[in-house]
């Protein structure tokens, strides 16, 4: 049995398999210490570890990072990069669409400058709608322009077709968004 006069806070339960910290007890490392978790399983109501600046916490392949109910995860912004979503994940109900340009424009003879007063350098082209015909069905034209604008009010034709007498709308999320 431990000696409680000395370890007050630490004890050795018998059969020498847990180490028990009691009330406010720690552990605390030296510098280069460590403890191997390999294969071992970390449970506890309230348990909380502090990851310092630089510092990686990692989740293997796997592994499960799960977040309680009631609980939160706080991240700085821009901590999640488009690239880190999955096609799709995004939803109408998430997207702020007041920040999109809706600008018309005539189509040119062959690939050149359309101009498109409203349009910024950097300006991504999300859709292009026109009609082949006057009363025609509106169709996607995007494949015959610029995916994204290069020249202040112009968005560039990259097809050699002549699309001079076609209107069409282009659906723009602006560079800064």
């Amino acid at each position: 049995m431990a000696d409680d006069s000395y370890n007050t806070q630490v004890v050795i339960e018998q059969g020498g398999k847990v180490l028990r910290i009691k009330g406010s007890g720690s552990i605390t490392f030296d510098s280069g210490g460590t403890i191997d978790l390999t294969n071992a399983t970390v449970t506890g109501g309230g348990a909380q570890q502090t990851i310092g600046n630089g510092q990686t916490l990692e989740i293997q392949s796997g592994a499960t990072l799960q977040i309680d109910s009631g609980a939160t995860l706080t991240m700085p912004n821009g901590t999640i990069v488009t690239a880190e979503l999955n096609a799709g994940a995004v939803t109408g109900p998430k997207l702020d669409l007041s920040g999109l340009k809706c600008i018309a424009f005539v189509g040119h003879s062959g690939a050149g400058a359309c101009t498109a007063t409203g349009t910024a350098v950097g300006d991504r082209v999300v859709a292009i709608f026109g009609t082949a015909t006057a009363g025609g069905a509106l169709v996607s034209a995007k494949s015959s322009f610029e995916s994204a604008i290069t020249v202040i009010n112009q968005i560039q034709q990259s097809s050699a077709s002549d699309l001079s007498g076609n209107t069409y709308i282009a659906l723009l999320l602006p560079a800064a968004a």
